[in-house]
């Protein structure tokens, strides 16, 4: 469900800034469906088999951390959650895509650091990731 660069993230978050409160936001891109036949499915029909996985992962919540989820654009979503949460720092991981694949791809990490009114902490996953 979450990258390799996603989980970096959340470790970085977790060792830089233990005692911050954290939100950890999975965004389910909306692209195959209009949003009125989106709100007739479960949330788990929308997920499609990433549901196991957010249980597993709300398992793996630590102290002050929180699950989110949300279904739209990527960088919307994230730029949402980050005004509404008030929060002072996103972290997020990035897959650090260069050239023409970056071109025609775009990045979610670049549109966040670019549009963000707070600070972004991107964080490339390792390479034994």
């Amino acid at each position: 469900m979450f990258s390799p660069s996603a989980w970096q993230a959340l470790e970085t978050a977790r060792v830089r800034f233990p005692g911050a409160v954290r939100t950890l936001l999975y965004v389910q891109p909306q692209r195959l469906a209009p949003p009125p036949a989106l709100e007739l499915l479960g949330s788990g029909a929308r997920l499609g088999g990433n549901a196991q996985a957010l249980t597993e992962l709300e398992d793996q919540l630590q102290e002050r951390e929180t699950f989110a989820l949300a279904l739209g654009d990527p960088v919307n979503e994230i730029l949402n959650a980050a005004r509404e949460k008030d929060v002072e720092l996103i972290v997020m991981g990035t897959h650090a895509r260069q050239g023409l694949s970056h071109f025609i791809l775009g990045s979610v990490a670049e549109a966040v650091v670019r549009r963000s009114p707070v600070p972004v902490l991107t964080v490339r996953a390792s390479d034994q990731a």
